[in-house]
């Protein structure tokens, strides 16, 4: 949650990246249309022009034709929203927008602002360049090369706030710790592995934990969800446009909490189908069942050494098709959950079929059982 929000909050790429798709959203544009066209409408009072051009017997339809001209800029103004205009408009706003209030929280200099004991400070200089070559181009004086160079170093108190340095401290502290507590989180739950005297079990509570807080997460958001609604209800023009945009926003988060509950989902699965409970063990009784099916279809087939090198790399080929699955999944932009559960399914398949080929080359379970003399040769 804390990444979520200092990345909406501080990164202007994410945060364009996130509000983008407002723009294109057929319940937003019918809104920003709507109050586009009701401003024109007002600033052009089109009923009472209407009335002056016409004949003072034709007055009466001036409501009229008021009323279809006030169609058509509902159609335009519709129609300037939904244009590629519109999307590099709402983009570029919201980006410099954007860049701006995070140059204000966390107090980022630049070559025009700067910061000091929670004033804003516009620096002007550039400006004052800017204004005596356009004197010296227009009437041919040498103005600029006079001025010295230190008396353009002029600034502008933009506004000052004794809770501006406050505000800033905030974000940083924010910032630092958003990345601190998924480095706390990740040690936690690695030691909640390692430490644990049954590594299955330390699994299984990681697994049981990540699976609880993200049911618990997502229920509190969708509680949330419903009570920006409730609160904007008749408040709001469009409760429409207000549930897109909350749902358009945090789409991302709701993905990723969907996500992290399919991965606990699997370390629960994992932890059980290894597990000494009666349920597991018959799961696995039908995979030994399979495999000695499979072997005994092998002895009627010579596979070549295939099976043989699968045998004795078993471990390696096991462990590659899992850091594989992994790879997958971290290289993997924004996995969902369906894609964790996919890629999970695939790599148990995978690892299955490899334990099956090693246990067919080994004799496996469905070799034919030894006969008494056999046995007790054996065993001398």
């Amino acid at each position: 949650m804390t990444v979520w929000l200092r990345n909406r909050v501080l990164d202007t790429d994410i945060y364009v990246e996130t509000v983008e798709p407002l723009a294109a959203e057929p319940a937003i544009q019918a809104s920003v249309a709507n109050r586009v066209a009701d401003e024109v409408s007002e600033a052009l009072d089109l009923e009472s022009e209407i009335r002056e051009l016409l004949p003072e017997q034709a007055a009466p339809l001036a409501g009229f034709i008021a009323s279809g001209a006030d169609g058509l800029i509902d159609d335009l103004a519709l129609s300037a929203v939904q244009s590629e205009q519109f999307q590099t408009i709402w983009e570029a706003a919201n980006r410099e927008g954007h860049a701006a209030l995070v140059a204000i929280l966390t107090g980022e200099e630049g070559d025009v602002v700067s910061f000091s004991d929670g004033q804003v400070v516009l620096k002007v200089g550039g400006l004052v360049q800017t204004v005596l070559d356009g004197i010296d181009e227009a009437t041919g004086l040498d103005l600029a090369s006079k001025v010295p160079s230190d008396s353009l170093d002029a600034q502008y108190v933009l506004f000052e706030s004794e809770e501006l340095a406050d505000a800033q401290s905030a974000v940083k502290l924010f910032d630092t710790l958003s990345w601190f507590l998924v480095v706390a989180t990740l040690a936690a739950l690695a030691g909640a592995v390692l430490l644990a005297p049954d590594r299955r079990l330390g699994f299984r509570r990681i697994g049981l934990g990540i699976s609880a807080s993200m049911v618990l997460t997502l229920v509190l958001v969708a509680l949330a969800r419903q009570g920006y609604l409730n609160a904007l209800s008749g408040v709001v023009e469009s409760t429409a446009a207000a549930e897109a945009a909350f749902d358009i926003v945090t789409n991302f988060l709701r993905a990723t909490l969907r996500a992290a509950l399919a991965l606990g989902v699997v370390f629960v699965a994992g932890a059980w189908i290894i597990g000494p409970s009666a349920s597991a063990a018959r799961v696995r009784g039908w995979g030994a069942a399979l495999s000695g099916q499979v072997d005994s279809r092998t002895r009627e087939h010579d596979l070549g050494p295939v099976p043989d090198w699968v045998r004795d790399h078993v471990s390696a080929l096991t462990w590659g098709t899992l850091g594989l699955a992994a790879a997958v999944l971290v290289l993997w932009e924004r996995p969902t959950g369906i894609v964790i559960l996919v890629t999970a399914g695939i790599a148990a398949l995978l690892v299955g079929i490899i334990r099956l080929v090693a246990a067919a080359a080994s004799g496996g379970v469905g070799a034919a059982p030894k006969t008494a003399a056999a046995a007790t040769t054996e065993e001398g």
